[in-house]
């Protein structure tokens, strides 16, 4: 992490999937981690590198679920203040352990999407709302009519108005608005 925070090579960006805040369904789900150990984890990363874009993944209605743990996966991802949640509904396999365990009603798990979707909205937003004015590298990767689209080194995806083909350059950039889930910004001479 310490190298992470310190170099100017290494994106500020972690994927760490976190399956479920509910320490008893990573249990279930045989983790080798609890809800406990996660947050110690994030809150390293966090102090070494304040403004790191944290994403993860979830697996909604793992079999045994519950509200109880499902709350628990909601109240971690408020605490963690993720910048993106990537969210998969659970989908049976034959031949697995899970197979034998209490599954959770279809129904039970849309409405649990919807909830953790509509969450990853609200934090998503957040976190790109607090770069608004601030200043970055970034890199264009793709040229649409008049937007160049590139990535912050902490994973913020930014459109910046111009109409000369920038793709591959590094530039510098000032972010000057967010709107329709979307980063604007414009290029510092």
């Amino acid at each position: 992490i310490e190298v992470m925070a310190n170099s100017k090579k290494i994106c500020k960006h972690l994927h760490l999937p976190l399956q479920s805040g509910s320490s008893e369904i990573l249990k279930v789900m045989n983790r080798r981690y609890d809800k406990g150990k996660y947050l110690a984890l994030v809150d390293k990363i966090k102090k070494a590198i304040p403004d790191i874009g944290l994403t993860t993944d979830i697996i909604v209605g793992f079999p045994e679920e519950t509200d109880e743990d499902f709350l628990d996966t909601i109240n971690l991802c408020k605490e963690v203040k993720f910048s993106k949640i990537h969210a998969f509904p659970f989908s049976l396999r034959k031949g697995t352990k899970a197979e034998n365990l209490k599954q959770v009603n279809d129904k039970v798990k849309t409405l649990r999407m919807n909830t953790l979707l509509e969450l990853d909205k609200e934090l998503e937003e957040e976190y790109k709302l607090k770069f608004v004015g601030e200043e970055f590298d970034v890199i264009i990767e793709t040229y649409h009519e008049l937007y160049q689209v590139g990535h912050t080194s902490n994973y913020l995806e930014v459109n910046i108005l111009h109409n000369e083909n920038l793709v591959g350059n590094m530039v510098k950039i000032k972010i000057t608005k967010y709107e329709n889930n979307k980063l604007y910004g414009e290029l510092i001479n």
